[in-house]
């Protein structure tokens, strides 16, 4: 079931998770808030490290982050390829690019545009190597992005892709009907929620070499970073005025996370799947 609002409900529609979809189509300033308290928690730099791992970076290489935000993981990427590399951050969002911009004008071997997913504006086989982290969700035709990353990738390069299982994230609750239809009310929020499942096999459907899948498990026992990443004040305002729960077990599903929250017994996990393969 999806939600029906009428239009003055738009500045709370804007702010769900599937906005991340069209940043310039709201306030962009929300959203550089919530992607700076998320690169502020330990869970997301660890599995984000992971992920460069993957990419088999050095010295003097040219890479790219594609939905790049605010440009942290441009300049992460930047101090592996080195003064001699090149890292590139691709955003289809302005806001996202003046404000990357801005922070990391600095550094001399990066760069930011701005570019779709399907249309980066790269060369053929200019890249050693790709990624794209909480994307795809957000996209209509994650097939025609991949295929466009593979392109602009040489052969023998790599694509790493790390994607939300927004279905599977739990919240420790004595309600679990009402957290089950919170959650679907995050996930479905998105274009893709069930995208991360099929990374898998999409990416050697395109025929990409060496392709492995592993899950990284964010977990946390604070309420108050979990809030504001998710925005769950947010989404339990669209469920009590779309009808899905009423106030009052709304209301009562809160105050048990505060309980639970106040005695140390606050704990919520979410699956990232990442995906990695090489160019052949």
């Amino acid at each position: 079931m999806r939600v029906i609002v009428s239009d003055k409900d738009q500045p709370v529609l804007d702010r769900q998770l599937g906005a991340f979809s069209a940043v310039d189509k709201t306030d962009a300033n929300d959203f550089i808030e919530r992607l700076d308290e998320m690169h502020a928690l330990d869970v997301f730099r660890a599995y984000k490290k992971f992920t460069f791992d993957l990419m088999n970076i050095a010295s003097g290489a040219r890479v790219a982050d594609v939905g790049c935000g605010t440009g942290e993981d441009v300049s992460s990427l930047a101090d592996l390829v080195g003064p001699s590399g090149q890292a590139i951050g691709l955003d289809l969002s302005s806001a996202m690019i003046a404000e990357a911009q801005k922070r990391h004008a600095d550094k001399g071997n990066v760069s930011f545009l701005q570019a779709s997913s399907e249309g980066l504006g790269l060369p053929d086989n200019e890249l050693d190597a790709i990624r794209a982290d909480r994307v795809l969700i957000h996209v209509q035709n994650p097939e025609a992005t991949l295929a466009e990353f593979i392109r602009v990738t040489r052969p023998g390069g790599r694509i790493v892709l790390s994607e939300p299982d927004m279905h599977g994230f739990w919240v420790a609750s004595d309600d679990y009907g009402t957290t089950r239809l919170l959650v679907n009310e995050i996930a479905n929020s998105c274009v893709m929620p069930y995208l991360p499942r099929d990374l898998w096999t999409m990416m050697r459907d395109h025929g990409l070499k060496d392709v492995r899948c592993s899950i990284q498990t964010l977990t946390s026992s604070d309420i108050k970073a979990v809030s504001k990443v998710l925005d769950l004040s947010l989404v339990v305002k669209m469920a009590v005025s779309g009808g899905l729960v009423s106030e009052e077990r709304a209301a009562k599903w809160g105050d048990d996370l505060k309980v639970r929250a106040e005695n140390d017994r606050f704990a919520a996990a979410l699956s990232i799947v990442v995906v990695s393969g090489t160019k052949a």
